[in-house]
């Protein structure tokens, strides 16, 4: 920690793993329970062995504070419970294979798992095992890797999935998971991922905004379609689809081009929605076909929808606080609640945040800023644009000092 470590990694946190991995096939889920009992019976009170990733998070997040109190726990963690979020835990999904129908099975994970309350989630992008060796779990499509531009296919739409996540992150065996080992800067996989990673850096303040959000309120940053539009029967039973915070509709394509990958099919929820990278709009309520070239995947925005934006940067620190810039998707009413802090320490607990109520009244045109709340520094400058059904747009820039500001368009 005092070389300068911001999280620790806890792999294999739980109290016995050996019936999970051991045998030439993978047994069924009653035969790993009762062996995995079994064997943790050795060690504790089966009754006990559910708890047992929480306690060990919670010991390491006591002493975490104890050694180092001027910094915010951060673990990455194989297991957790319901209380792992509270814990500073990012729960991941494990070893996963490279496979198309791997990739499918994640994206309802994702789902799932926000439906169990933890707010912090994400995976190994583009699976942990490549190749297909002889263990049962080794069970990879691509024993060439990166030079398979089968696998080079997969990886770029596994990568745009796990930009619209709580966590982003690769890993994994077998091949070279770094942009540049897809091709050259001339090549069009590089040129794909280093897209995907501007616009992650762009979206930074609506995500971090979001996971205050969910610190504050206790609502995932993922949302099922049954969370966010429980009372629509065409929607909740939905797994292959998710909001992600308040404002943005994600669909993840997890099929490939030769496969019909180049379209892919949303189900708009009602109202309307825009299209991110095209802003078109699109009226909801309906089935909506979206063409999904390799280096595009469908992200929709609510009318209504307040998205802050940073101006982009190769890490964190190059970001101005707490945004550059608001995009305003006209067609309803909306608000949001633009949030920044130091990203470290605990100081945010004693009040060191900044916190603007943002309120967009569409009949009247205007945008509302609140009275800032925190003792964070809230001289902000923003370029804010009003994007229409109609695709006209307006842009205005303003300045907040803490005060309330009304902005007209």
């Amino acid at each position: 920690m005092d070389g300068g470590t911001d999280a620790l990694w806890c792999d294999s946190c739980e109290p016995i793993t050996d019936p999970d991995w051991c045998g030439e096939e993978k047994r069924d889920p009653e035969t790993r329970y009762l062996l995995i009992t079994e064997a943790s019976s050795l060690r504790m009170a089966p009754e006990n062995m559910n708890h047992y990733a929480s306690f060990h998070l919670r010991g390491l997040r006591e002493h975490w504070l104890r050694d180092f109190p001027a910094k915010r726990p951060v673990f990455l963690s194989r297991s957790g419970g319901p209380d792992s979020g509270s814990l500073g835990a990012v729960l991941w999904s494990g070893d996963i294979s490279a496979r198309w129908d791997i990739l499918e099975k994640q994206v309802a994970e994702a789902v799932r798992v926000s439906c169990s309350g933890i707010p912090w989630w994400t995976m190994d992008i583009g699976g942990f095992f490549v190749d297909r060796k002889e263990p049962w779990f080794w069970r990879g499509d691509y024993p060439r890797g990166v030079e398979d531009p089968a696998y080079r296919e997969l990886y770029i739409r596994w990568f745009q999935f796990g930009a619209m996540l709580p966590v982003f992150r690769s890993h994994g065996t077998d091949t070279p998971r770094e942009p540049w080992a897809f091709g050259g800067e001339d090549s069009p996989e590089y040129s794909f991922l280093r897209n995907i990673i501007a616009l992650r850096y762009r979206l930074l303040p609506y995500l971090y905004s979001a996971a205050a959000q969910s610190c504050q309120e206790g609502l995932p940053m993922v949302r099922a379609m049954l969370t966010a539009f429980g009372n629509d029967p065409e929607l909740r039973n939905l797994a292959d689809q998710y909001m992600l915070g308040d404002a943005l509709l994600v669909k993840p394509v997890i099929r490939p081009l030769m496969d019909g990958g180049n379209q892919t099919a949303v189900m708009l929820p009602p109202d309307g929605w825009y299209d991110l990278f095209t802003k078109e709009f699109h009226s909801g309520g309906a089935a909506l076909t979206v063409e999904t070239p390799l280096d595009r995947f469908p992200v929709l925005v609510r009318a209504g929808g307040i998205l802050p934006l940073s101006a982009g940067g190769c890490c964190t620190d190059e970001l101005h606080s707490p945004a550059d810039e608001l995009l305003v998707f006209g067609g309803a009413d909306g608000s949001f609640t633009l949030y920044d802090d130091s990203g470290d320490g605990m100081g945010y607990l004693q009040g060191e945040f900044l916190r603007i109520p943002l309120r967009w009244d569409d009949l009247r045109g205007t945008l509302s800023f609140g009275k800032a709340e925190g003792s964070f520094p809230a001289d902000v400058c923003l370029r804010v644009s009003v994007i229409r059904p109609d695709g006209s747009s307006d842009t205005r820039s303003v300045r907040c000092t803490g005060n309330p500001v009304v902005l007209q368009f």
